[in-house]
């Protein structure tokens, strides 16, 4: 009785906690207060580990309802950490005008229309309007529905485009279970993606779509191993219509697969990615979308790792910043890297894992890496042996740092970057040189 009481208590006191913070969190600090924010994120993660880790005093169910209960908080706070949302609505009002988003940049469109007022209030507050939009199909449908919605109104808006994530992170909810119970792993597994601090604060706090690309990658995971080739394609498709990156998978898919099947898979992977593209296509889609692709990874710089390194020997022969050479070469590098990867034979590295490490090969070599980022990779942690995307997920929060001085400057802040990504880089190599030695603990599929 008295230990019953006791883990009665202690659940209500650390999931107080962990509402209060979180509310903190995402209502009351700007995200120029680093040591604040940092400050909570770091409680959090300590009571996210608390959480899973003591399975008799929180039972599975609380943890679903606290989850759920989160990101219903979440729907309600203003981003603090993000102003992509501006764009993300200034896209779905172009379509409710009959303007193709891809046409063209916010710029030259205030330039040469005669912009609503609403229009200009949200050109004020974007970022990078000089830039074509990136975002794909999917994301712009999802943007139009939540400009229709909102009106005039950006808190309805946002609410709208929160509920698509939020809808998204339920559905991979019960996805990453039925995943976990095929392979035979432990189902509260699944708790390392849904009670992340990170998760929950930037996909749906902070209103990024990452949670609806993750929806329909995990389905795509779960037909590639039902073997239904024709709806792990379709899925596929999806995907990448939300955000490019699954791409880079398509090497290791076709050498998991076979000839024929890669076949059938690429047929209908790409007659579903050109029906959605279908109502975006003119002669500005490609040129545009692929011209601010490539000033975002060849311009842009934040918390990267291999490139400061290189650009930091660069600046030993060159007196400039080298990103305009070096983002192409470590591009080839990373491509290369992930071919290898794809095609290396072993039996002891799943189709999961390996999809894994792409996407960490692909975050390494990147020039930006913002922390939504790496979300897919902390759903893949749920799914596979391997920790250190959580690790990941709570260093990358020091990429922060930055924003809390009085001009950003993240060259001033290399060195909290440098700690970040040297305790990564560390655990893991140690997580990864300690499970080659064990055994696998859950079933060895065809594919997995």
């Amino acid at each position: 009785m008295i230990h019953q009481n006791l883990y009665r208590y202690t659940t209500w006191l650390t999931t107080g906690a962990i509402i209060f913070l979180q509310t903190v969190l995402l209502f009351f600090i700007p995200r120029s207060d680093f040591i604040a924010t940092f400050t909570i994120f770091l409680l959090l993660f300590a009571l996210y580990f608390f959480v899973i880790k003591n399975e008799n005093i929180f039972s599975f169910q609380v943890c679903i309802g606290l989850a759920i209960l989160l990101r219903m908080l979440a729907l309600l706070s203003v981003p603090a950490l993000s102003d992509d949302y501006f764009r993300f609505i200034w896209d779905g009002k172009m379509t409710l005008l009959h303007i193709n988003p891809f046409k063209y940049t916010p710029q030259e469109y205030v330039q040469s229309h005669t912009a609503t007022p609403y229009l200009q209030q949200l050109y004020k507050n974007m970022n990078s309007p000089e830039y074509h939009t990136v975002y794909p199909p999917v994301m712009q449908f999802i943007f139009t529905a939540a400009a229709f919605a909102g009106g005039n109104n950006d808190r309805i808006a946002l609410i709208v485009m929160k509920l698509f994530i939020a809808a998204a992170e339920l559905g991979s909810t019960r996805i990453l279970y039925l995943l976990v119970k095929k392979n035979n792993m432990p189902v509260r597994n699944i708790l390392w993606y849904i009670l992340n601090p990170l998760i929950i604060t930037e996909l749906t706090g902070n209103v990024h779509f990452e949670g609806v690309l993750i929806f329909f990658f995990l389905l795509f995971l779960y037909y590639m191993q039902q073997e239904k080739i024709f709806f792990a394609a379709i899925f596929f498709a999806l995907a990448v219509c939300t955000k490019i990156i699954p791409l880079m998978l398509v090497p290791l898919i076709m050498r998991c697969i076979g000839l024929k099947k890669s076949l059938i898979f690429s047929l209908v992977s790409a007659a579903i990615v050109i029906l959605l593209f279908i109502p975006f296509i003119d002669e500005n889609l490609i040129h545009g979308m692929s011209k601010s692709l490539r000033l975002f990874f060849h311009l842009f710089e934040f918390n990267a790792s291999v490139f400061y390194f290189t650009r930091w020997v660069g600046y030993f022969f060159v007196d400039y910043d080298i990103i305009e050479e070096a983002a192409p070469v470590l591009a080839v590098i990373s491509f290369i890297v992930i071919l290898i990867i794809s095609f290396w034979p072993s039996k002891k590295i799943f189709f999961t894992e390996k999809c894994l490490w792409i996407f960490s090969v692909y975050f390494l070599f990147s020039t930006m890496v913002h922390p939504w980022y790496i979300a897919i990779i902390i759903a893949l942690a749920a799914i596979s042996r391997f920790r250190f995307p959580l690790v990941f997920s709570l260093l990358i929060l020091l990429s922060y740092y930055p924003y809390s001085m009085q001009e950003y400057n993240e060259d001033n802040s290399l060195w909290i970057t440098a700690i970040e990504y040297s305790f990564l880089f560390i655990f893991a190599a140690w997580e990864f040189f300690k499970l080659k030695k064990r055994r696998i603990y859950f079933d060895e599929r065809s594919l997995f």
